[in-house]
Order: C-alpha cells, then sequence, then structure tokens
C-alpha cells in the first residue's frame, strides 16, 4: 500500500480492516471477493455495522468447483 508506513508485518484481517477504516476519509471504494455466499454477505454487514460511512460498492461470491486433472497435486 502506497504511503502506508508499516513498519512491522500485518495480517490480512488487521489489513482490510485499517483499510475500511482509512478509506472513510479518503473516500476509498471497496470490493469483496471470495469465500461462500454467506459468510460474504455476514462479513459486509458487519463492515457496515463497525464503519457506518464506509463505501463497499459490491462483492461477490463465485462457486466452488471440482478440481481438474491438471489441478490436481502431484
Amino acid at each position: 500500500m502506497y504511503n502506508a508506513n508499516l513498519k512491522d508485518r500485518v495480517c490480512g484481517p488487521e489489513l482490510m480492516l485499517r483499510c475500511l477504516d482509512e478509506g472513510r476519509s479518503k473516500g476509498w471504494r471497496h470490493f469483496f471477493l471470495g469465500g461462500k455466499d454467506a459468510v460474504l454477505i455476514d462479513l459486509v454487514s458487519k463492515m457496515r455495522e463497525r464503519f457506518p460511512d464506509v463505501e463497499i460498492v459490491g462483492w461477490h461470491s463465485p462457486p466452488f468447483k471440482a478440481l481438474s486433472e491438471q489441478e490436481e497435486p502431484i
């Protein structure tokens, strides 16, 4: 992240919360991708509760599929 001023390692969920919080004052728009549909909808709802003025512009939960032969581990 440009000019993030991070001095230590940051885990993904903490980075997400920081981005959502910081983005409110900077006009950032957020899009959530992945996970199970119900979990994703719950996450969006909880983030809107936690950060009432956050701009979440959408989310998508692509369907899971079985791995093909080429994708299976050797």
